[in-house]
């Protein structure tokens, strides 16, 4: 090819955590002699999908499976080779973290190939490891190095889920309940759509420590597990993290309706103590003949002491059936 156009990055590994870079030349004329070989490929350009159909030697199915347009976390011995797909957090700019980026990779004893559509910084760790000097020396040193780098580049943003889930918590007697709910429900949205791609890549690791591909036999089998165990603990966080805003959420239409409900028992009393007055006054306020007190200038001031008098022994009553006393809980006395 003319240009590296779909061609991410290549490297000829040395067996000591190091590697030359190559060029699609260079990738071409690999032969399994010359060391293990680790192509990265853009898959949405035309040259990477010609490379894989029509250099990379492999069966028809595997190159659809890497090519297809979605995909979950997942695992499969293919003979002695390995199909793995799994998901990271999207940390390019102006996107949402939470539309996990896709890495699918083929894994053979002298060759790996990884695809994506999306850059994933992940992928940019093992690649600056490797141009340190730094990085896996094998195939199976290779798959343990990118999932640590998915799973390491996951924790902030599940620890600022959780922060952000704490804060809301301490808060939440000095929020206005009614603006807490929308973050309430992000949060459970959030939580969801990370535990959507987290369990299905934990089982996908935990097949990579019980597969029986002797090559795969020879990585670090105590640092997989020890990865597996930490998203197993991101999963269960995430579960804990949904429980408690769900409780939140409840705790929150709870008070919302208990206060809509003093309220709504607040304007019954009213209401049970002034329709009485009010059909009273409007039953001596009309004009006509008869009404007792029209022609007196003690008229008034009469009127005035049979309407307190009137509501007293009415507040009386409420009192003495207890009527007031969901009012006096509400306000603490």
């Amino acid at each position: 090819m003319s240009d590296d156009k779909g061609l991410i990055c290549a490297y000829l590994m040395d067996g000591a955590g190091g590697g030359s870079r190559l060029d699609w030349q260079g990738v071409e004329a690999w032969n399994e002699d010359q060391g293990v070989l680790w192509v990265h490929l853009d898959r949405t350009e035309i040259e990477s999908r010609r490379w894989l159909r029509e250099d990379s030697g492999l069966q028809p199915e595997i190159i659809d499976s890497l090519l297809a347009k979605g995909s979950r976390p997942r695992a499969m011995a293919v003979g002695d080779s390995l199909l793995l797909y799994l998901r990271g957090v999207n940390l390019n700019v102006g996107e949402d973290p939470l539309h996990m980026v896709s890495v699918r990779m083929f894994a053979s004893a002298s060759r790996i190939i990884t695809v994506r559509r999306q850059h994933l910084m992940a992928v940019k760790d093992v690649q600056d490891a490797i141009e340190r000097g730094e990085g896996p020396s094998d195939p199976a040193q290779f798959l343990v190095h990118m999932a640590a780098a998915l799973t390491d580049r996951m924790h902030p943003m599940l620890s600022e889920l959780q922060d952000e889930l704490e804060q809301l918590e301490d808060e939440m007697e000095d929020l206005n309940y009614g603006a807490s709910k929308p973050r309430l429900a992000h949060i459970q949205r959030q939580s969801i759509e990370l535990r959507r791609y987290l369990a299905p890549q934990r089982d996908a690791l935990r097949f990579l420590c019980e597969t029986d591909i002797e090559w795969l036999r020879r990585a670090n089998h105590l640092r997989l597990y020890g990865i597996v165990d930490q998203i197993t603990r991101y999963v269960e966080n995430l579960d804990a993290g949904k429980e408690q805003a769900l409780v939140l959420h409840e705790q929150i239409s709870d008070t919302l309706s208990e206060k809509m409900n003093r309220n709504m028992y607040l304007l019954s009393v009213l209401a049970g103590i002034f329709l009485p007055l009010d059909f009273v006054t409007g039953l001596l306020g009309v004009n006509i003949g008869g009404i007792p007190g029209t022609d007196s200038h003690w008229g008034f001031p009469l009127l005035l002491i049979l309407l307190f008098s009137f509501g007293a022994v009415l507040i009386m009553m409420f009192h003495r059936f207890e009527w007031l006393r969901p009012i006096q809980r509400a306000s603490g006395r």
